[in-house]
């Protein structure tokens, strides 16, 4: 049998006899919706909780960014959310780089696209690449499995937080989430450091996250961290999140309003989509979806660790 692996931005073909094919697993499949910028402003005006242009007049806003290593609308999220800030005082805009490449082309693009949605709206506006290695940060004091919540200074004290999600399944973090665009997003690298090390805790893992609708799903060290350390930095502030789930850079899902009950239902969705159960087999050939996920040995190492579970002991994985 021919089986087509995505690897960068093609595909490679792999020739395997039947006779040693267990079977092809691939994202269920689910409908994309062909308006991306329609949802986004469709979900937007109809919240979990109060409206984003309500909660934001006369009020300084951060709106969180991820990077270009999160292969999600950037643009259309952008611009779906610039006019709903017409009214704050002021918006801090932030790239969440966490511990990623600062300089990056895309990154530089992403800004642009903040500048050009930002001055067609009209906002009284800011815009930072985030450096988890710059000096100019606040310590705003300890989690309680003792990380230090260090914090890009242009990130707080503000009374509304935006942050913009690509959710997706995360081998130590449960999933990818709003959570994430804070800590490791907008934090120092001692922070980060000390949240991941986490990952050895076999608890912290994929499919467990404090935020899952399973209560017997919840029990997740590294990422109950994440989620103390957002309260810690956003205090009493307000956070509203615009969550999104992809397939092949084409929408499927979107949701936006407070953090919880948005993350909650991009859960249940993943899990829809992502989660199997299989029979272990001896070997697995395994791509991790392409460009960006599999642009550098970091990005590419979180396939093994969701599939390890799929392999028998003293297995491989390719």
């Amino acid at each position: 049998m021919r089986v087509k692996v995505t690897y960068g931005d093609g595909k490679i073909e792999l020739e395997i006899p039947d006779k040693n094919l267990a079977g092809v697993i691939t994202p269920r499949q689910t409908k994309t919706i062909p308006n991306t910028q329609a949802e986004l402003e469709r979900v937007l005006h109809n919240p979990h909780g109060p409206h984003l242009e309500e909660i934001v007049k006369s009020k300084s806003v951060c709106v969180l960014v991820e990077d270009h290593t999160r292969d999600e609308p950037h643009w259309e999220l952008i611009s779906a959310v610039a006019p709903l800030l017409r009214h704050a005082n002021m918006v801090q805009f932030i790239i969440t780089t966490g511990s990623h490449v600062v300089d990056h082309p895309l990154n530089h693009e992403i800004v642009a696209m903040i500048r050009r949605a930002a001055e067609e709206n009209g906002l009284k506006y800011r815009v930072k690449i985030h450096d988890c290695y710059d000096s100019d940060m606040v310590n705003l004091g300890t989690t309680s499995r003792g990380t230090p919540v260090i914090v890009e200074r242009d990130a707080v004290g503000h009374d509304v937080y935006v942050a913009m999600a690509d959710m997706k399944a995360h081998y130590f973090a449960g999933y990818s989430n709003a959570l994430k665009d804070f800590l490791p997003g907008i934090c120092a690298f001692e922070t980060i450091e000390a949240n991941h090390a986490m990952a050895v805790d076999p608890r912290s893992t994929f499919g467990v996250h404090p935020y899952h609708p399973d209560p017997q799903r919840r029990n997740n060290p590294l990422a109950d961290d994440m989620r103390e350390a957002t309260e810690i930095i956003t205090r009493d502030a307000q956070v509203f999140a615009l969550s999104v789930v992809t397939a092949s850079k084409k929408l499927v899902w979107a949701d936006a309003g407070a953090l919880e009950p948005v993350t909650a239902r991009g859960i249940e969705v993943l899990d829809e989509i992502a989660a199997f159960t299989v029979e272990a087999t001896p070997r697995i050939v395994v791509s991790p979806g392409g460009y960006p996920q599999d642009r550098s040995l970091y990005h590419a190492q979180r396939a093994l660790e969701l599939t390890k579970n799929a392999v028998s002991d003293g297995g491989e994985i390719l």
